[in-house]
């Protein structure tokens, strides 16, 4: 793999392990348990690289949860979601994340559903993203990834939000990539 292409990646890793830091912060989840590359062994025996991964306990359980990144140009075929599920399979007893940036061919989400795995897109925001949203930040993080990123948390509002921005607010984390 071409270096630039593999520190790429890398840094999406690391990008998509803080982002999960701070949405677990704000969910009162320590984030000191959030993993980069880790190779985890299944009931096989074969141990499997992980990009991001994190336990916590709820109500007296463990959980496990899993996180496939794809810095890919173009969308994730099925091949690559089946192949994380034969990971998770593998694995057992947890919860899988597939994250990228360009989105996942026809049938995917049918089958992603079907086994329980998250499908979820990491990328810039575009215009049409914030149509019938409010921009505004509510607090600020520095991070840095690579020599480049610097990550904002950001609330938006629904729209029509009421006199002075109370109400019913979707959070979600904002990204202003700098270098």
């Amino acid at each position: 793999m071409n270096k630039y292409l593999y520190q790429a990646a890398i840094d999406y890793e690391l990008l998509t392990k803080t982002i999960y830091e701070e949405m677990l912060k704000a969910e009162g989840v320590s984030s000191d348990d959030v993993k980069h590359n880790t190779l985890i062994k299944g009931r096989s025996g074969v141990k499997h690289q992980v990009d991001v991964s994190w336990q916590f306990t709820q109500a007296s359980v463990a959980h496990t949860v899993l996180v496939e990144c794809k810095n890919y140009e173009s969308v994730i075929t099925m091949e690559k979601v089946r192949n994380f599920f034969a990971v998770l399979h593998d694995i057992g007893n947890c919860r899988g994340l597939m994250v990228t940036k360009t989105g996942y061919q026809s049938g995917i989400v049918e089958f992603a559903k079907f086994y329980g795995i998250g499908l979820k897109l990491l990328r810039k925001p575009t215009e049409d993203d914030w149509k019938g949203k409010v921009r505004f930040a509510s607090r600020q993080t520095e991070k840095r990834f690579g020599g480049a990123g610097l990550l904002y948390c950001g609330a938006i509002a629904k729209e029509n939000p009421p006199d002075g921005c109370r109400g019913d607010f979707s959070f979600r984390l904002l990204i202003r990539f700098t270098t």
